[in-house]
């Protein structure tokens, strides 16, 4: 498959839905997802829910996906966001804008919103799924010893802390469960429902600097591993 910044997508409405899908998809996977997302998920492997989103790795037509369901919390939640991008909307572009960027990040699949009226009810993405990749503060507690392989890994965390500055992006959640290690030690960005573009600088300074907070948070018991991902942040 090519990258996200590179897929072409169609397109499927009704009065209640809308989707989007990588041409690529086979049609077994489109159809299914068009007639049913909720037995879709549910046939597969949930492995997170929440008030506010359920989670599953799913396998079907040969191919193996994360579907994220989310959904509004009552009556004012949805008057309150019925203006809005959906969260899986926000995941969907951003998506393209980080790999554009030049950035890691699970290419998007499928997108499908459930409306009535103005009211936004229910939306589903589904990403590809990144094979053994490990959270990041998992991947350094494995490589906590003497090999060096932190200060590569931080290193590598100062580039993308760089090309998301450039890009004037921010993640909006930059703790290490939303990053991931691949095998080949590379790092991709995950869960970009809270990321945003700043068209302003004092906007694009603040939220960048809440994500730079929220990240040096994930190793305060880690005195050692703090300082060495701080000095390269601190590079930028």
């Amino acid at each position: 498959m090519s990258s996200p910044g590179q897929t072409t997508t169609m397109r499927r409405r009704s009065f209640r839905w809308r989707f989007e899908y990588d041409t690529d998809l086979p049609p077994t996977l489109v159809e299914a997802m068009w007639s049913d997302p909720d037995h879709v998920l549910e046939s597969g492997s949930i492995f997170r829910v929440g008030d506010r989103s359920t989670i599953a790795a799913v396998t079907l037509a040969g191919v193996d996906g994360i579907l994220k369901r989310s959904h509004t919390r009552g009556l004012g939640h949805a008057v309150r966001h019925a203006l809005q991008r959906s969260r899986a909307r926000r995941s969907w572009e951003y998506a393209r804008r980080v790999a554009h960027a030049g950035l890691l990040t699970p290419r998007p699949l499928a997108i499908l919103e459930a409306r009535r009226g103005p009211w936004r009810r229910v939306s589903y993405l589904m990403t590809e799924r990144i094979h053994s990749g490990v959270a990041l503060h998992k991947w350094v507690a494995e490589h906590s010893g003497p090999s060096g392989a932190i200060e590569g890994i931080a290193r590598q965390f100062g580039c993308v802390w760089r090309i998301l500055g450039e890009a004037r992006l921010t993640h909006g959640d930059m703790k290490a469960a939303n990053l991931l290690v691949d095998p080949s030690g590379m790092i991709w960005l995950v869960d970009l429902d809270g990321m945003r573009h700043h068209s302003t600088s004092l906007g694009w300074s603040r939220a960048r600097e809440r994500d730079r907070r929220r990240f040096l948070r994930n190793w305060q018991e880690f005195p050692a591993v703090m300082s060495t991902f701080q000095n390269h942040l601190d590079r930028d």
